[in-house]
């Protein structure tokens, strides 16, 4: 109720432009936005429908990882609202955003996670404010499907160094509802995609079916 009451008396303002109504609004959407090419999320290869390239399939369980922007000056600012600021109205355009992006059919929607260290700190997860607005949405349902057991910061880490670091970082919980479950999951910034892929081997080793992911931006 307090939420309510607080949106009624401050309405939702881009971000990019300030405008009041969403956000990240239409326009913005439009013209200051960039949408990426369709490609390989770990190579960068060029691929139909975000799809993973012949090269990289061995590597990964997602079938699909689709990104709404490159990560560029604009892309930055929407990302740093969403993770450093907590605005759920920005959560709230990224969701209906996907809502309307074609993608493979999904029965579960999930999120790659915080320790729950970073969590107690920010007060929030930045992927789950997305996760819980397309729930609500789509009213399919979310799920906390991955408990991230540690931290350690990558910026600035080589894409070697990323790799090395994600390793046994997570751990699956509620297996038995996503047991044989199309998987949405969702992320905020792909960089080397070795996050995204070391969770998606987490839920597939517990027994999920089909993975596919969605991020916000990269580069």
């Amino acid at each position: 109720m307090l939420k309510l009451f607080s949106r009624l008396i401050a309405p939702d303002r881009c971000i990019l432009c300030n405008g009041e109504g969403a956000g990240v609004c239409g326009d913005c959407q439009t013209h200051s936005l960039t949408r990426r090419a369709s490609t390989c999320y770990l190579c960068n290869a060029i691929t139909k429908d975000e799809r993973i390239c012949a090269r990289c399939q061995w590597r990964t369980p997602i079938r699909r990882c689709t990104t709404l922007w490159r990560l560029d000056a604009a892309a930055e600012t929407v990302v740093y609202g969403l993770k450093y600021e907590g605005r759920e109205d920005i959560a709230r355009s990224i969701a209906a955003i996907i809502k309307d992006t074609p993608l493979s059919f999904y029965d579960v929607i999930s999120f790659v996670p915080d320790t729950p260290q970073r969590k107690r700190q920010r007060g929030y997860v930045p992927p789950q404010l997305i996760a819980r607005e397309l729930s609500r949405l789509t009213r399919k349902p979310y799920v906390e499907v991955l408990e991230r057991t540690r931290h350690i910061p990558q910026v600035g880490a080589g894409k070697q160094a990323r790799w090395r670091q994600v390793k046994g970082n997570f751990t699956a919980k509620n297996h038995d509802v996503i047991s044989g479950q199309r998987i949405l999951l969702i992320d905020d910034v792909i960089t080397t995609g070795a996050t995204v892929t070391e969770c998606a081997k987490t839920i597939k080793r517990a027994g999920s079916g089909p993975i596919y992911a969605v991020a916000v931006a990269k580069k």
